[in-house]
């Protein structure tokens, strides 16, 4: 015998005298009482579960704990939440790096993650800014056919910053 408090009633607290009864399979029994049914239940080792209150309740044979289950997975959620992937680079990166990276940035998009673009500037890399902005266009362009950039590439410090997202 199954001790919960939660959800509809089931064993023992099930109220009335006589039952609509379904069997595990799903075949409908008929009209009987109460107690008999439990019985059929606990000889099948599984639970006596009140599906419908009507004036004569609809009671269903089933294991209650893989009920609670399956309904508690069901009700879980997505099971990928949206997330922001961080890709870097320098100035100077070799374009063959470049095309590894943004594939990588490709699979994060198909999978539903924002991606966020950096390129950082070191020392005398701080001078040419301008290779970086250069760069960055090279990025926007390759990502074009799956992503769109959510705003123009900014510069914060000594760090060039864009964020793409999935193209709908």
């Amino acid at each position: 015998m199954t001790k919960f408090t939660k959800g509809p009633p089931i064993n023992e607290r099930i109220n009335a005298a006589k039952v609509q009864l379904i069997d595990e399979k799903g075949n409908n029994v008929g009209l009987i009482e109460t107690f008999k049914a439990l019985n059929m239940a606990r000889v099948k080792g599984l639970d006596l579960m009140q599906v419908s209150d009507r004036e004569v309740p609809v009671c269903r044979i089933l294991d209650y704990a893989k009920y609670r289950y399956t309904k508690a997975k069901k009700n879980k959620g997505p099971k990928h939440v949206s997330t922001l992937k961080e890709i870097r680079f320098r100035p100077h990166t070799d374009d063959h790096d470049i095309e590894v990276k943004v594939g990588k940035a490709k699979k994060f998009l198909s999978m539903g993650d924002k991606v966020k673009v950096t390129i950082f500037f070191r020392g005398r890399e701080n001078a040419f800014k301008t290779e970086g902005y250069k760069q960055m266009d090279k990025i926007k362009e390759i990502l074009s056919d799956v992503a769109k950039p959510e705003g123009p590439p900014q510069l914060f410090g000594k760090r060039l910053i864009a964020l793409f997202i999935k193209n709908k």
